[in-house]
């Protein structure tokens, strides 16, 4: 198996640096209003690099005790050295109160300025999409509204599997989330919703085929834009629900001469306007280069539930770098999981 691998129609290449396991429960995070009350790493859904801090905010799908961290990630071309809580924020309703158990199922995160865009895929106890912008207190903003065959009683989203990534494109003002499943009623196709933050409105949708490998059918979990018409697309599998045995793919889908579907009610593989995927690395065949350990290759035990993907400091080398981790469900039989990818 080789120690990298090229993909030759993108002249890019993907590398495995390393990984970084915080075992469930080892972690406490003091919280930045209330530096006595600390709460438990965990449940990282959500993952975005601020390059004017250096730190990363995370969030976190806890139901209980819906949540962002600031974290710290020691990183360079040897790998990940150590991963540092620097606090955590309750995120909070408009009356500054942190939100109730129950009230929000977080799953993507991405910063805009001095403001978070977040999805949930839960609002009070119905399973119903929602995106919401969020200041860096965790305040609660505005929501924005999505189309109808995603609202309450619509009967299409399926439980749980909704809007689980959400990319920032470079324009700065439009944001990319992807629906984890396909709606139930088209046909092995996810949605791609393009939000503008200006207009405060959905103003396009794309199709993304479904990928099935071995028979299983892959979810969506994380997008990143590569560039104005490119997206980096996370997929995964797990067939023991959520550990043991997980498919992880990185898929570069190229959207140039894809076509607005906003308007379609049904969509199928077949559906004229979609996009093209342009290639796909499975990380699980991913090794670190041949002078690092073995035991540093992925191939050499199970990946988790990776579930948020960021872009990360850019190495001494020029190489731009994917940071990766994994939501531990706060089950201690996994870990949360971050991965470091150089990309170029």
């Amino acid at each position: 198996m080789l120690a990298w691998f090229v993909i030759t129609q993108a002249h890019a290449q993907v590398t495995l640096l390393g990984s970084f396991a915080v075992a469930t429960g080892s972690t406490l995070c003091r919280s930045l209003a209330s530096p006595q009350a600390e709460l438990a790493l965990g449940g990282l859904s959500g993952l975005d690099y601020d390059p004017n801090s250096g730190l990363y905010w995370a969030l976190s799908d806890d139901k209980k005790n819906p949540r962002i961290y600031q974290l710290e990630i020691s990183l360079n071309e040897q790998g990940i050295h150590g991963v540092h809580c620097v606090g955590v924020v309750a995120i909070q309703g408009s009356d500054g109160l942190p939100l109730r158990p129950n009230q929000a199922d977080g799953e993507a995160l991405r910063l805009f300025g001095q403001q978070l865009l977040w999805s949930s895929e839960q609002r009070g106890g119905a399973a119903v999409p929602v995106v919401r912008s969020m200041g860096l207190d965790g305040r609660v903003g505005q929501e924005f509204k999505l189309p109808a065959r995603f609202g309450r009683g619509a009967g299409r989203v399926v439980a749980n599997k909704s809007l689980e990534g959400m990319a920032r494109m470079p324009d700065g003002h439009t944001a990319i989330l992807a629906m984890e499943q396909p709606l139930r009623q088209d046909g092995g196709v996810h949605r791609l919703l393009v939000l503008d933050l200006q207009q405060g409105r959905v103003v396009g949708s794309y199709g993304y085929p479904q990928s099935v490998v071995a028979g299983h059918a892959l979810e969506v979990v994380e997008l990143l834009a590569l560039d104005a018409t490119q997206l980096l697309v996370l997929e995964r599998f797990h067939p023991h629900r959520y550990w043991g045995d997980v498919l992880v793919r990185l898929v570069l889908y190229d959207l140039s001469g894809a076509k607005n579907q906003l308007a379609q009610e049904h969509l199928s593989a077949a559906s004229p306007g979609m996009g093209v995927k342009r290639w796909a690395v499975e990380l699980n065949a991913l090794q670190t280069p041949a002078h690092r350990p073995a035991s540093h290759n992925l191939a050499s035990h199970n990946l988790d539930n990776q579930e948020a993907m960021s872009w990360g400091p850019r190495l001494a080398d020029g190489r731009r770098t994917l940071v990766l981790v994994s939501d531990n469900n706060f089950n201690p039989q996994q870990r949360t999981l971050f991965l470091l990818l150089a990309f170029e």
